[in-house]
């Protein structure tokens, strides 16, 4: 479990964009397909900051659910209204589907509610130590013998664990689905972790209780539908991180 103090808490929703590029395209053309999503966050405003970058393959536990999935791009907001607004805005609706569709083979949209420490640094995620890194989702689907209490309490073992000095994590955040492309397997919750290295990464994904859940151990309250992890390039911004620093 964590060290850290307990501080007050504050809702945010996170809002991930998995994504598979089309075969014909390019490692270039790629990045700057990602780059175009993740500019999206100024086509409309609300978005508290925003991180992209490729799969990391041969990352333990890595489910088949998302291995063809190329990219990630996940956009911050401070409620559900804000990331509702923004999805139907228009321009962004523009940039998901019409600017974008010649490139992908394939996305898919999670949203979820979760706390995080209620501090500017922390829910904005500013410093130094967020400007390069890996991030990590885990898609669960609660068990049908599990109440709602015990799949909030194994979340938050888990999200203590990521966070605790076995791991190292910068920040977790999880919490029940509110819309997603997975709801039609299952997928009840989700929880989004971010790390410096991806080093703590494995470290915490080698963790029993994550290897307990990778391979439907029977008796725990939640099975992970999917295992994905994705690069955060370095980049020199001030707001959030692109993976194209020349779209800054």
């Amino acid at each position: 479990m964590s060290s850290r103090k307990k501080t007050e808490r504050s809702n945010i929703c996170e809002c991930l964009v998995l994504i598979q590029v089309a075969d014909d395209v390019s490692a270039e053309e790629a990045e700057e397909t990602v780059g175009r999503l993740w500019s999206a966050q100024y086509r409309a405003p609300g978005t508290l900051c925003a991180f992209g970058g490729a799969h990391l393959a041969n990352t333990p536990g890595s489910t088949a659910t998302s291995s063809n999935y190329t990219h990630a791009v996940r956009f911050r907001f401070g409620s559900q209204a804000a990331a509702d607004s923004f999805l139907s805005n228009a321009a962004v609706q523009t940039c998901l589907t019409k600017d974008l569709a010649s490139k992908l083979q394939s996305r898919k949209l999670v949203l979820f509610e979760g706390p995080v420490a209620s501090d500017l640094e922390a829910i904005f995620c500013r410093g130094s130590e967020w400007d390069s890194g890996a991030e990590h989702i885990f898609i669960f689907k609660a068990t049908p013998q599990a109440t709602s209490r015990e799949v909030d309490e194994h979340l938050k073992q888990l999200a203590a664990l990521a966070e605790s000095s076995l791991a190292g994590a910068l920040q977790t955040t999880h919490g029940k689905i509110s819309s997603s492309s997975y709801e039609d397997s299952g997928g009840t919750h989700a929880m989004l972790t971010r790390f410096e290295t991806q080093k703590q990464l494995q470290a915490f994904l080698r963790l029993p209780p994550c290897a307990a859940l990778l391979s439907a151990v029977n008796n725990l309250p939640v099975s992970a539908l999917v295992s994905f992890a994705y690069n955060i390039a370095p980049t020199n911004n001030s707001r959030s991180t692109s993976p194209q620093s020349n779209l800054l």
